[in-house]
């Protein structure tokens, strides 16, 4: 997730008690996503805030924020996918 205001960025592991999660953006607030499954959403710290998940807390997975142009010289045979 990033929040464009801040531009602070997390990431978290999608499985949560042994399933896993298929998250969308939620467009009506910034920086949320929806799990599809269980209609549970989820804030910026990977906490559900609303749904069958409510109180239930996504795993970080260690992540950073680099620019692209920093990025693809370090790894240059990266995909680029497009929704």
């Amino acid at each position: 997730m990033c929040d464009k205001g801040s531009q602070i960025v997390s990431a978290f592991s999608r499985i949560v008690n042994g399933r896993t999660l298929e998250f969308e953006l939620d467009e009506s607030s910034n920086p949320r996503i929806k799990d599809c499954a269980s209609d549970s959403q989820w804030d910026f710290e990977g906490i559900a805030y609303q749904g069958k998940c409510e109180r239930e807390n996504l795993t970080p997975i260690p992540s950073f924020k680099a620019y692209w142009f920093a990025w693809a010289v370090f790894h240059p045979d990266t995909l680029v996918y497009e929704k």
